[in-house]
């Protein structure tokens, strides 16, 4: 088991005008510079040509070319990456093949790894890194989610899936890249294996990345590998992406072969959202019928994730304000620490229209609901005040509720003592103002018979 065959090809800038050596029995390329190498292959960027055009031309190493366990592996990577027609698996343009040659020619992707994001080597790429906040390298997740619900609608499993194979390219592109490992699921094994493609149940020890690998890879068993084992890698690149670090970092690779590890990931610390913990936490379910039932499932979970991110915004920035709100020393203090806190109210109900369940904003709402209400209860709006009471807890607002239900009872109780001589001169005031209501309405009645008759 190889931890990595080969490096994603960096960014590249070669001078299309350097000189080219031939490929001896690939007349049609002409190589210009090493991209890439691993333990079975390199990369080169080359040059088509017949068509004119820069690709990236992946060679098995001379040495291996003889070896038919190796060139047939070889081979199914491209032919099943030629299967995949997709915008985000790299298209594959031909197989070079000679006695002593072997080689995949396939789109020249300019761009950075997420590899590289994530751990950059120099000073150029922790420049590039910097530009990738969090949500965007989520983004790209979710966009590599597209591959793996395509490739496992074809029943090919990638079992590969890590910061490393995975590029992000210049122009916004998104692409999951080597399939050397990639094999079908499908339920006729002798047809896959007759179609050329190699099939699970050929499966007969562990192979992938260990830093990556899902418990049952590590055992080495076919017939446990399927596409929850794809979405087990799916989450531990977003646990890569999240804590800056393989969840599996610690293993070697001998570990699985020797003794399949059953050890778990060190979870995330209480500083990553809950959201993504919970996600995480499920994608990698040790079990693979508790994890994510589809990479469609689990790309949905991240998306509603990002949906949530402009709730916990808005929630964020009013939580931020309630602290610097103003002392209520005096009326006019009064009055601007209420405002503040109708705004922050009005603030926070909005980040929960977005997301009922943001927890955040259900805290704050109660917080800065207390608050609103002690000032709307110090300027005399009983009524204000307990409106403001129905998001605050029955503990924090047991008090203020009490004291509310004093002053409205007062405040009853001030209104059924008025003095009779007061109740009369209003009732008298009420049938006199009614008479003369009734009186113009009838004059106006009149006027209009009157005036339509004539």
């Amino acid at each position: 088991m190889s931890d990595t065959r080969h490096k994603t090809p960096p960014e590249t800038t070669a001078d299309a005008s350097a000189d080219a050596d031939v490929v001896t029995g690939f007349s049609r390329f002409a190589v210009r510079t090493p991209i890439g190498a691993g333990g079975t292959a390199e990369v080169f960027r080359a040059r088509q040509i017949d068509l004119s055009r820069d690709v990236a031309l992946k060679q098995l190493r001379a040495p291996l070319v003889r070896n038919p366990r190796i060139r047939r592996a070889f081979l199914s990577e491209a032919m099943i990456t030629g299967r995949l027609a997709h915008p985000n698996i790299v298209p594959i343009y031909g197989v070079c093949a000679s006695e002593d040659e072997l080689a995949i020619s396939m789109k020249l992707i300019r761009g950075i790894s997420l590899e590289s994001v994530l751990r950059p080597a120099d000073e150029a790429e922790r420049k590039r890194a910097r530009r990738y906040a969090q949500d965007d390298l989520i983004e790209v997740l979710i966009a590599v989610c597209n591959a793996v619900r395509f490739a496992h609608s074809e029943q090919i499993l990638h079992r590969d899936i890590k910061p490393q194979n995975i590029m992000m390219g210049e122009f916004g592109e998104v692409l999951l890249l080597d399939w050397g490992l990639a094999l079908s699921a499908a339920s006729n094994a002798q047809l896959a294996v007759e179609q050329g493609f190699p099939h699970r149940s050929q499966v007969q020890g562990p192979e992938g990345s260990p830093a990556w690998m899902a418990p049952e890879m590590c055992a080495g068993k076919g017939d446990e590998l399927g596409t929850h084992s794809d979405i087990y890698l799916l989450g531990a690149v977003l646990y890569d992406i999240v804590v800056g670090k393989p969840p599996h970092a610690h293993r070697r690779n001998g570990d699985a072969k020797d003794k399949p590890p059953r050890d778990f990931y060190p979870p995330p610390d209480e500083g990553v959202d809950g959201e993504l913990r919970a996600i995480i936490s499920r994608a990698m379910h040790p079990h693979p019928s508790a994890r994510y039932e589809s990479a469609a499932a689990f790309q949905g979970a991240l998306r509603a994730y990002l949906r949530h991110q402009e709730s916990r915004r808005m929630a964020f920035g009013a939580l931020s304000r309630i602290d610097k709100m103003p002392k209520a020393h005096t009326a006019k203090g009064a009055r601007e620490r209420f405002r503040q806190a109708a705004e922050l109210t009005f603030a926070l109900r909005q980040a929960l229209l977005l997301w009922p369940q943001n927890e955040a904003a259900q805290k704050g709402l109660a917080r800065v609901s207390l608050l609103a209400a002690e000032q709307a209860l110090a300027l005399g709006d009983v009524h204000w005040a307990r409106d403001l009471l129905q998001h605050a807890s029955d503990a924090e607002g047991r008090q203020l509720r009490a004291q509310i239900q004093r002053l409205a009872s007062d405040s009853a109780a001030r209104l059924t003592s008025a003095s009779p001589l007061t109740s009369r001169r209003f009732s008298a005031l009420s049938v006199g103002v009614a008479w003369l209501l009734g009186a113009a309405l009838g004059a106006l009645v009149l006027w209009g018979y009157l005036f339509f008759s004539a």
